[in-house]
């Protein structure tokens, strides 16, 4: 792998590239940014490389200047040339301009998109998930509404939070999913990947609510225990049938806690009933399941 650092000749030719880009960003740290390439013995490598840098050269020539000084054409090769020096915040920045001066529909449809996925590729999933969900309200007959519709699920999805925190991003992420799931003559093409977040969602929120059932069985509010262990046995156990063990286990707990012998041994009863010796050692050994999982 070589660095494709530029020497100074090179950079003599590309003085207006960096230029354009110190007024865009004031020299940000990912201006700095170059890709490393593989060199190989073969002319098709080498060509690409030369295409980079000619393309590059290409680009720089008239972009010294603000880009709310710029028109249209002079947007466009401003977004490209950032695209292409890899600065996602750079591109950003310009769409953002060039949403507002351009006067074509089809590329402005295009430029929302555009926006979103850049915002997605950076990692600021809050921004790209509103920039989605702008578009499709704008945009309801776009052919690419069922992959929008599952990005802006999983900006959702990677926003929320550890189960001891607040589980609103969760629950927001799962009505997202129930929604899309619900109209299979509109979305259809993510429908696994969005069936598996919903699944997680659903496990994250009984590791929540399982986490405060314990709090509370802590704290010796054994009413408030009981009807958080109602609430997941109606709400999840439905959906989540591989989770009764645990439920079960929460239940010896919970009478252990209240010294109900009668009901102790019923539950044991039931475990030891329905699920062989394995899963009853898996259960009574955890501490905290791991159920919501990264996806």
């Amino acid at each position: 792998m070589i660095n494709k650092k530029k020497s100074r000749s090179i950079f003599n030719i590309h003085y207006g590239l960096f230029a354009v880009l110190f007024i865009l960003t004031g020299c940000s740290d990912s201006t700095k940014k170059k890709k490393n390439y593989s060199i190989k013995n073969n002319s098709v490598t080498t060509q690409k490389t030369i295409s980079h840098d000619q393309r590059l050269k290409e680009l720089s020539k008239g972009l010294g200047k603000n880009i709310n000084d710029m028109n249209i054409a002079e947007l466009r090769r401003a977004k490209e040339f950032a695209l292409l020096s890899d600065n996602k915040d750079s591109g950003i920045k310009i769409i953002d301009r060039m949403i507002i001066v351009s006067t074509d529909q089809v590329e402005i449809a295009m430029l929302h998109l555009e926006r979103a996925d850049l915002h997605f590729d950076i990692g600021k999933f809050q921004k790209a998930g509103k920039c989605y969900e702008e578009y499709l309200k704008m945009y309801p007959g776009s052919d690419k509404i069922d992959e929008v519709k599952y990005k802006s699920i999983l900006c959702r999805f990677y926003q929320t939070l550890d189960i001891d925190r607040d589980q609103s991003k969760t629950k927001n992420t799962l009505a997202l999913a129930n929604e899309y799931l619900k109209q299979p003559d509109v979305f259809n093409a993510y429908k696994k990947d969005v069936k598996d977040i919903q699944k997680k969602c659903c496990k994250k929120l009984l590791e929540s609510e399982i986490y405060v059932f314990n709090f509370y069985l802590k704290r010796g509010s054994t009413k408030a225990a009981q009807t958080r262990l109602d609430f997941m046995r109606e709400h999840y156990l439905p959906s989540i049938p591989e989770v009764e063990p645990e439920l079960l286990s929460l239940e010896i707990d919970l009478a252990t806690k209240l010294g109900d012998i009668e009901r102790i041994k019923n539950k044991k009863e039931e475990l030891a009933t329905k699920f062989n010796k394995e899963d009853t050692v898996i259960v009574a050994h955890a501490n905290k399941p791991n159920y919501a999982k990264r996806f």
